[in-house]
């Protein structure tokens, strides 16, 4: 979800597993300042990583986004 503000835009990712390519895709539509990166619920692997995103796929995802800041919990 983009949050359109005065400010910039913020992209809420929810609940996700990692793409690169999307998220690649969204950062350049939308030129981010804040991504809020949800983690949690990760393991185990090969039945959450379509859905949830581990701690390093967090990072990667606010890189791909070319978010300024982040927010995860």
């Amino acid at each position: 979800m983009i949050i359109k503000t005065k400010i910039g835009n913020i992209c809420f990712i929810g609940d996700a597993g990692y793409n690169d390519n999307l998220f690649k895709e969204i950062g350049k539509k939308h030129n981010i300042l804040i991504s809020l990166i949800p983690i949690g619920a990760y393991e185990p692997r090969w039945f959450m990583k379509p859905v949830h995103m581990h701690p390093e796929e967090a990072v990667f995802t606010h890189l791909d986004l070319g978010a300024k800041n982040i927010f995860y919990n």
